[in-house]
Order: structure tokens, then sequence, then C-alpha cells
């Protein structure tokens, strides 16, 4: 698939930065997902998804609230938990249309009671195929069920943007892995986009197995690119891609982008976010 995310007023998608109904969205999170939006002309939508079980919660008599000023507690108000956590939400979005605003690119928010993933899925549908996903809340090492689950159940993307608890907003080269030469070329635009907002330079690291396959994509490689600033690496795999994610993650990088599914970022394996300091864009 290619790795692109639609234009403003293309009408063809956009970055859909996912809110957590608990948390502000991580500083380096949001950075990641303007500036993503900026190096492809984009707009974000800011998504909130509305927990109607907690919600619903309040109606029970045994829920109580925990006063701020002490110990003391008092019986929840469903209407009332509502309005304050729609007042909540508008903050939060407030926050992420004046952080875009700054940047220059342009917002929206979003708010919608439904099933978590089936309204991320919708919101990538209403505007055309080439959405990027965004989260705002770092990646935990238990999060690859999750990561699968919005590969699996959100079509009308090209990729998620996700950082872990380790990431940190810094400057630093676009490190691109690649384990399948047709995705060199179109990988590789979309990091020239990246790092021209990143301000880096690009690496791009190779990684197969087979070491007859390493040395025949690092040739592939260097013929389909003009000498110029990517910098080009070979990696041979052992068993497993564990040795390439130790080096991704020792690279200083400022930006990765990797495939999911492959050796790199396994589908079934912690993300490649733990431990990894800079913002993560995962591609089909």
């Amino acid at each position: 698939m290619i790795t692109h995310v639609a234009a403003a007023g293309e009408g063809r998608g956009r970055v859909v930065l996912r809110l957590s109904p608990l948390a502000r969205p991580a500083p380096v999170a949001l950075d990641a997902a303007i500036r993503v939006a900026q190096a492809f002309g984009s707009e974000i939508e800011s998504l909130y998804v509305e927990d109607r079980q907690l919600i619903d919660l309040a109606a029970f008599s045994f829920v109580r609230e925990t006063l701020p000023s002490g110990g003391a507690t008092r019986a929840l108000v469903r209407e009332d938990m509502a309005r304050d956590v729609r007042a909540l939400v508008r903050s939060r979005q407030s926050e992420v249309a004046e952080a875009a605003g700054r940047a220059g690119v342009g917002c929206r928010g979003r708010s919608v009671s439904d099933e978590p993933m089936r309204a991320l899925a919708q919101a990538c549908s209403e505007s055309g195929p080439w959405n990027m996903v965004a989260l705002g809340e770092p990646v935990a090492a238990c999060g690859a069920a999750e990561i699968a689950d919005i590969f699996a159940g959100v079509a009308d993307m090209t990729g998620i943007v996700i950082v872990g608890p380790t990431a940190r907003i810094s400057q630093g080269p676009v490190v691109v892995a690649v384990e399948e030469i047709e995705r060199l070329q179109p990988t590789l635009r979309a990091a020239a986009r990246i790092a021209a907002i990143f301000g880096g330079d690009i690496r791009m690291v190779l990684v197969a197995i087979e070491p007859e396959l390493v040395a025949w994509m690092e040739a592939e490689a260097r013929q389909m690119l003009e000498p110029g600033p990517v910098r080009i690496e070979a990696v041979q795999l052992a068993s497993d891609g564990e040795s390439a994610r130790r080096m991704l993650r020792a690279s200083a990088a400022g930006f990765v982008i990797a495939g999911f599914g492959g050796a790199v970022a396994p589908a079934d394996d912690e993300p490649l976010t733990h431990g990894l300091e800079c913002p993560l864009l995962l591609v089909r």
C-alpha cells in the first residue's frame, strides 16, 4: 500500500488522532501527529470515542467519587458525570486545535458514542482511503494486540503513528527499515517528506535473514537510488528481527518508519516502540 496521507482539501483522508477518555494526549504523540500532517500538507481530526460504560457506572449506588479535598466521597450523578466528561473532551480537543494552529495545520474535532474500533474505522472510511491514524497515548509493551486490531479493523488507513513510554521530542535522522525491495521507493518518498519537517537526513536500513538476500537488496537499492543524502545500511538478521530492533532503538533517530507484520515490527510481539525514544510510523 502507498504510504500516503491525503492533502488538505483533497477530500481523500487526513491524520485521525485518537484521544483517550482517561488522559491528555502525550506531548510527543501530539507533536508527531502534527508533524506528519505538516509533511503531507494534511489536516488533523481529533477523535474522542465516548465510553458509555464509564458513564453508565454512575447509575449504580455503590459507585462513589473521591473528592479532591481529601478522603471524603459522594455519590456520582450520571448527568453530572456526562457533563464533566464533555467539558474535559472539549478542553483536550481545544488543546489539539491550538497546537495544530500554531503549526499551520487545519484541525477539527469529533466526539462519538460507539465501540472504539468501529468508530475509528467509520471515521477513516468517511474521508477516503488515505488516512493516517495517530494514537494520543503512548503504547506500552502490552499494546501489540491493539495495534494488530487497528490494522485488521481499519481498512481506510495507510499506517499508524505511535510513540512509546520513553519517547521524547527530539531531532535526528529519519530511519527506514525495509524488508521488501518493492517497498523502498514509496517508503522513501514518505521518509523524504517527514525528514523535511523533522530536519534530519534519511537512513535506509535493509534487513533480511538470508545473507544472499541482504546483499541483493543492497545492490538493488544502490542502483535504484541516486547518489545523495540517503545513507544505505544492510543488516543480516538472526532467526528473528531482534537485532534490527536493537539497532533501531540505539540509532538516535528522530523518527522511524517500519512495515507492520514483518520481522522488525511483528504483529504478535511487543511493539517496536518499547524502548524507542522517537515516534514510529508503522505502515501496511
